[in-house]
């Protein structure tokens, strides 16, 4: 479902200030989508296509000894622009610096299949690799989830913690 999906990773960082690739699908450099730090390290998605959308967080991630979750949720299905694309960085939605939404019914370049072939911890070509640990990724398909569907909030700590059983 190129429309409707969601992708997870628990993260740790380990270089700052380059492009780190956390996941793509691509055939070729100029049909492709992809998760990403930028040199500036925002949360990034973007693709060859800006009618694809592209998604560009505030905020910098700039901490190598924490773990993040990380949730790329899409559904161009849905009639409120801002409802297509989102991102949820232990559990909450971030500002964006930049925020162009795909239009309606957009297929996005995810779960293609074929010759496009899904990518973790780089991208299509590219010498764009993620530099550090990954746990529980997961890629779904045909489903936009929130953050709150694999973390929650410790009532002891306050800390986002992974939820190891369905809720």
């Amino acid at each position: 479902n190129r429309k409707k999906f969601t992708w997870s990773a628990w993260i740790k960082r380990s270089k700052l200030g380059a492009s780190q690739f956390l996941a793509a699908c691509s055939h070729s450099s100029s049909d492709e989508g992809y998760l990403y730090f930028n040199g500036s390290d925002n949360l990034c998605w973007d693709s060859s296509t800006s009618a694809h959308g592209d998604l560009v967080t505030q905020a910098k991630y700039r901490d190598p000894n924490a773990w993040m979750h990380i949730v790329f949720s899409v559904d161009t299905t849905q009639a409120t622009a801002s409802n297509r694309m989102k991102f949820y960085v232990n559990g909450v939605e971030p500002v964006y610096a930049t925020a162009n939404y795909p239009n309606q019914d957009t297929q996005i370049y995810w779960n293609v299949g074929g010759s496009y072939y899904a990518r973790v911890g780089r991208r299509h070509a590219s010498a764009d690799y993620f530099d550090g640990y990954m746990s529980h990724v997961h890629g779904i398909d045909g489903t936009a989830y929130a953050g709150s569907t694999f973390g929650s909030t410790d009532p002891t700590t306050g800390e986002w913690q992974i939820n190891t059983s369905p809720s």
